[in-house]
């Protein structure tokens, strides 16, 4: 079969009279597939600005998703207050004095709270027997040295330590 733009081209690299030959034939393209093809270009057209927009939107929503502007909490003791502490039954045992009042803390698990008033507290805490337990009062703000951390080592996610505006400090006086 012979077509009237025919190209033979021979194999690279077995010589002329090799029987594998490729042929290419160049087929005219005739002019009642313009029609067709101008309408399958528009459509492509618009397939791939479609494609580019949902790329795009992929790409920005998870932007305006996430909100990252939310308000930091302030810290320290004249920060935002995080949650309150009210009567909370504990041992005198549990807290921990420094140097005469200067620093009283205790833990609660994993969460270390710094008195934010040691020296008014430590007066309280003297008139207080060390065998009675005790009723404490207050608010709980982020401790500044913790945020500083926190964002720098996973370490800080377990312990957190907080900052507390004691309020009351009382001697728990049930059963006597």
């Amino acid at each position: 079969m012979v077509f009237s733009n025919q190209l033979v081209f021979n194999v690279p690299g077995r010589g002329s009279s090799s029987r594998y030959r490729y042929i290419f034939v160049i087929i005219e393209i005739k002019p009642y597939f313009a029609c067709y093809t101008e309408r399958n270009r528009k459509n492509h057209m618009k397939r791939y600005i479609t494609g580019k927009i949902l790329v795009i939107l992929i790409v920005i929503t998870p932007l305006f998703a996430v909100n990252s502007c939310d308000k930091q909490e302030k810290c320290g003791c004249d920060g935002d207050v995080l949650f309150t502490v009210d009567k909370r039954l504990m041992n005198y045992s549990d807290l921990t004095v420094l140097s005469e009042g200067s620093t009283i803390y205790f833990t609660l698990g994993s969460d270390t709270y710094y008195f934010c008033n040691p020296a008014e507290m430590y007066t309280e805490l003297q008139k207080i027997n060390s065998k009675d337990q005790i009723l404490l009062t207050g608010d709980v703000f982020w401790d500044c040295n913790y945020v500083t951390q926190a964002g720098q080592s996973n370490y800080y996610y377990y312990y957190k330590f907080y900052n507390i505006h004691v309020t009351e400090l009382k001697s728990y006086l049930y059963g006597k």
